[in-house]
This record gives C-alpha cells, sequence and structure tokens, in this order.
C-alpha cells in the first residue's frame, strides 16, 4: 500500500509539472503566433490591394460567412479586402484573398493555402506565361468584375481545369455578394445572411 501510494504520489507531482511547464510555454510562445498571424493576414491583405493601406476590422461588412475588411488609403476609403474559401479543388479546399475596389472591380488576388497537384493545379500559385510574359497567375484577375467569363486558354493550364476553375466560380460568387451589400456599405455593418446570391459560374 505504501509503495502505491508513493507512486501516486510521484505521478501527481510529474502531472502538476507538466501542466505547470505547459502553461508556461502556451504563455510564453502566444504573443510571437499571435504577431505572426496578425503579419501573415496583413501580407495577403497587402499583395492583394498593395501597400499603403490601412485595416478597420471594427467596420468589416459580414454576409454569407464571408467578412470584407474596408481598407483605407490617405484616409479615404479605396477598396475591401476578402477571403474566400472553395472546396471545389482538385485536392480540396483552395482559400484565397481578394482585393475589390469600389466599383466591383478586382485589385489582385492572392492563393493563401491550397493542396493542388504540384506542376498541374499548384500553378495558381506560380508565376505562368501569357503571351510571352511572365505573371503571378492571381495577377491576371486583376481589373475584372463579376461580368467576367472563364476563359480556358488563358485562365486555364494545360492538362488542369478544374483548379483555376474552383476558383474562379468562387471569384464571381465573391463579386456578386459584394454587388449585393455595396449599396449598404456605407450605412454600417451589415448582418450574416444566408440569402441565396447569384453565381455566374461561366463556360468552361
Amino acid at each position: 500500500m505504501t509503495r502505491t501510494i508513493k507512486y501516486s504520489l510521484t505521478l501527481t507531482v510529474v502531472a502538476v509539472v507538466c501542466a505547470v511547464a505547459l502553461s508556461y510555454t502556451h504563455s510564453f510562445t502566444m504573443p510571437y503566433i499571435e504577431n505572426t498571424s496578425h503579419n501573415l493576414e496583413k501580407s495577403s491583405r497587402e499583395a492583394v490591394i498593395g501597400t499603403g493601406y490601412t485595416f478597420n476590422e471594427e467596420e468589416k461588412k459580414v454576409y454569407n460567412n464571408l467578412e470584407f475588411i474596408p481598407a483605407y488609403k490617405n484616409g479615404n476609403l479605396d477598396a475591401y479586402v476578402v477571403k474566400s474559401v472553395t472546396k471545389e479543388g482538385y485536392g480540396g479546399e483552395i482559400i484565397f484573398s481578394m482585393g475589390i475596389d469600389l466599383d466591383g472591380k478586382i485589385k489582385g488576388v492572392k492563393i493563401i493555402e491550397s493542396k493542388e497537384t504540384p506542376g498541374l493545379g499548384s500553378k495558381i500559385n506560380e508565376e505562368i506565361t501569357i503571351n510571352g510574359e511572365k505573371k503571378y497567375w492571381g495577377n491576371i484577375w486583376i481589373g475584372r468584375d463579376k461580368d467576367y467569363k472563364f476563359n480556358k486558354s488563358v485562365d486555364a493550364f494545360a492538362g488542369a481545369t478544374v483548379s483555376p476553375m474552383a476558383v474562379y466560380k468562387e471569384i464571381i460568387k465573391t463579386l456578386n455578394i459584394f454587388e449585393k451589400i455595396k449599396i449598404d456599405l456605407n450605412k454600417g455593418p451589415v448582418e450574416n445572411s444566408d440569402e441565396n446570391i447569384p453565381n455566374e459560374e461561366g463556360a468552361m
């Protein structure tokens, strides 16, 4: 019995020490984790609208679970950034950030996370060559709006249509949502809604 009590006390002490160590490690590393996350978020936003902007989280507009974050430049509202997710990628979810100007035109698209096939669908996060010119795939969307029709010869890659088409569909869906709420953008927060939004899928 004495040996059992001794082992129990030893295990209790070890458990307490481990719990304290984990708690200390968590409190020590959390600020760094949060700072890294903040910097990554800021970087993804700047990638789709450029530098010199400030973002006001408190004025975000939420619709169909999408958060439109206002971006200010020189004190003036200039654009919105939004993070979208499509589950129609060849390898699963594709997460991307998009910048939208006040007229509903794309300022930039940046793939944040994807598991698409290397050398094929993964090109959505790489440089491609169009008419002899190299450019990041997300940049080909700059200036387009909700009425843009998918052009396989320009927007897709040889042997890989699923990935770019999945992103395209989500881009158009997001732009349609933006158009739906645009008239409310300067009237305060927009409540989250499940209302159906038109989704132009375009041509294959």
